[in-house]
């Protein structure tokens, strides 16, 4: 069964042998062997750096032993009085720890348990999941501040003093990653701080491309603006993290195919289509005969074929395209720039 190598995989990343699994399609044993040769190691491998792990497991007893105790003692103080009831019945602290735990489980379980996508590895996995810890936290920091200036008075006033002095410097350093952040990466569009000719700041994500490469923003642009409807434009595939779908991801029209690898990441490494579109995009590009080019524009329903200079480079050489030639001669041109054509193409009805 699957399940069965994907424990020996594990098993062999941990250095433990295993013994054969048993033929059938239950193996109760072995299972029960497996788990407690795997687990040992486990653990040990997460006390390598065992901070994390330490700290949220030390946080969620103190959760509930808090949880006991408070309430416990409210309830002994409050139940002679009408008035104390109703305060511990309105009280925030069941929310609060509510967030305080629940952030601490999200934040912990990826330690142990994660979904293997095509990486193999959990980032993904913490990614999601400590997007919603950050959430829970963060709310639960303010509640936590304003349940300690209510409950906690006279003497013990120090506590919500220190405790908000804490999280005001806290916030203040933070708030330092998005302006520095911000700054590093506006110094690939605007230049460096000191530059005689350096660009005002802008929140237009196209500014860079229209400065840049005035030509594709131009090409860019007119498809946004002129094509109808939902027309899938035809343009080169290749990395991620790359100027790669910059057509699809600017003009919002689809594609044939952006990333593949993002493709495969989120439908799964069992879905074709990745796998069968790559190759008819280079066939389209890279064969300078007309053939079955059609055929293929029809399959997929293209009206848009794109050619810059991301797609000389990927398919030809020296700045030439194989299919240039066919392309002229088979194809209108909707559109032209000095570095940029935009070949129309009217799909056989299905």
């Amino acid at each position: 069964p699957d399940g069965a190598g994907q424990v020996f995989g594990l098993a062999h990343e941990l250095g433990i042998r295993l013994p054969v699994r048993p033929e059938g399609s239950l193996a109760l044993g072995w299972g029960i062997t497996a788990v407690f040769a795997i687990f040992p190691a486990v653990i040990r491998a997460k006390l390598i750096y065992p901070g994390t792990t330490i700290l949220l497991t030390a946080l969620l007893p103190m959760v509930v032993a808090t949880w006991v105790t408070i309430f416990n003692t409210k309830e002994q103080s409050n139940e002679e009085t009408e008035e104390g009831r109703r305060k511990a019945t309105l009280s925030s602290l069941p929310f609060l720890l509510l967030l305080i735990g629940t952030g601490a489980l999200l934040t912990l379980g990826p330690e142990f348990v994660y979904l293997k996508d095509n990486f193999g590895f959990r980032l993904n996995t913490i990614f999601k999941f400590y997007y919603q810890a950050w959430v829970l936290f963060g709310i639960a920091a303010i509640v936590g501040l304003d349940y300690l200036w209510r409950e906690f008075v006279n003497a013990a006033r120090i506590a919500p003093v220190l405790a908000t002095v804490g999280y005001s410097l806290t916030f203040l350093l933070a708030l330092m990653f998005p302006y520095y952040a911000v700054q590093s990466r506006a110094v690939e569009y605007r230049g460096p701080a000191a530059s005689e000719t350096r660009l005002p700041a802008t929140l237009n994500g196209l500014a860079q491309l229209q400065h840049f490469n005035p030509d594709e923003y131009n090409a860019i642009m007119w498809l946004k603006n002129n094509a109808a409807g939902n027309p899938v434009v035809l343009e080169a595939t290749g990395g991620a993290y790359s100027s790669y779908a910059r057509v699809s991801a600017n003009t919002g029209l689809p594609t044939l195919l952006g990333w593949a690898n993002h493709q495969l990441q989120w439908r799964g490494s069992s879905t074709q289509e990745p796998g069968m579109r790559e190759p008819v995009i280079s066939d389209i590009y890279s064969r300078p005969f007309w053939e079955n080019t059609g055929d293929l524009l029809n399959q997929y329903n293209v009206e848009y074929i794109y050619v810059g200079g991301l797609e000389r480079s990927t398919y030809g050489s020296e700045g030439l395209l194989p299919s240039q030639e066919k392309f002229d001669e088979q194809l209108e041109v909707a559109y032209q720039n000095n570095s940029v054509t935009i070949y129309r193409w009217q799909p056989a009805p299905k």
